[in-house]
């Protein structure tokens, strides 16, 4: 079971009255419609600073998958849906292959 922490956060009524329109569309409480909504969100903002910082040159691709917190590949494929020049580096396709080979076949990764 995953462990959880208590949050609590000033919203304005608007927002408040949103969430609960929500909760009622879709069957659930209040509580697990914000939490839903919280999780997209942090999922959208890393991927968003992850893409900022790699732009900006500051990350590698594969950092920014680690950031983003996504596979590498996911990351190559959201730069490229967002038209962002792929700087691939040589170290950053071979963390790729190297990563790919260890799924499959642990014992080659090492080589690469």
């Amino acid at each position: 079971m995953v462990k959880k922490a208590v949050l609590n956060i000033r919203v304005e009524e608007s927002l408040l009255r949103d969430l609960d329109m929500l909760a009622e569309m879709e069957g659930l409480d209040r509580s697990e419609v914000a939490r839903s909504i919280l999780k997209t969100g942090i999922k959208e903002r890393k991927i968003k600073k992850a893409v900022e910082l790699y732009m900006k040159g500051e990350v590698s691709l594969a950092r920014a998958a680690e950031i983003a917190g996504v596979p590498l590949t996911e990351m190559i494929d959201i730069v490229n849906r967002m038209g962002i020049e792929d700087r691939m580096t040589v170290e950053t396709f071979r963390e790729l292959v190297r990563r790919a080979l260890k799924s499959k076949k642990p014992e080659l990764s090492d080589l690469i």
